[in-house]
C-alpha cells in the first residue's frame, strides 16, 4: 500500500517538473517557481513514505 501511495506522489511530482519545464519555456518564471517548489516537496514526500 505505502509503495503505491509513494508511486502516486511520485508521478504526481514528475508530472508537477515536466509542466515546471513547459511553463519555464513560456517565459513565465513566478508559476516555474511554484511548480517547482511542488515538485521538490513531492518528491520529499515520497522518500519520506518510501
Amino acid at each position: 500500500m505505502t509503495s503505491f501511495v509513494s508511486f502516486v506522489v511520485l508521478a504526481v511530482g514528475f508530472l508537477f517538473a515536466i509542466s515546471t519545464g513547459a511553463l519555464k519555456a513560456e517565459g513565465r518564471k513566478t508559476e516555474a517557481r511554484v511548480g517547482f517548489f511542488f515538485s521538490a516537496l513531492l518528491l520529499i514526500m515520497a522518500w519520506v513514505i518510501a
